[in-house]
């Protein structure tokens, strides 16, 4: 099956220890390799107020994480996000491929 891009967003509480989230991050990069994909890089974007409360909170620590998988690992992979405590909020989006990416790939035939 086919890797696709993907870019994760996901909130988790403040009150979290860095230790806790790393490996929380740890296990969704194991995660998302198992299935036969890749996890670019973990971008922090920080602590950040949230525009109303979700689960009585109203900040949250926002991560990035940009990775390549299967659609059936994205599904697997927000099925354990909707069961973490830790997460607020999560979004995944396919990222767009460039015109220069996506003429430089031979055509699946």
């Amino acid at each position: 099956m086919n890797t696709y891009p993907y870019k994760c967003m996901i909130a988790l509480e403040t009150s979290v220890l860095a230790t806790d989230a790393d490996a929380f991050f740890v296990r969704l990069k194991t995660m998302v390799e198992a299935g036969g994909g890749s996890v670019q890089e973990l971008y922090k974007a920080g602590s950040r107020r949230l525009a109303f409360k979700v689960k009585g909170k109203t900040e949250g620590n926002f991560f990035e994480m940009p990775f390549d998988a299967t659609p059936v690992v994205v599904r697997e992979l927000e099925a354990f996000l909707r069961m973490q405590d830790m997460v607020l909020r999560f979004m995944t989006t396919r990222a767009a491929v460039s015109a220069a990416a996506s003429a430089a790939s031979p055509a699946s035939s």
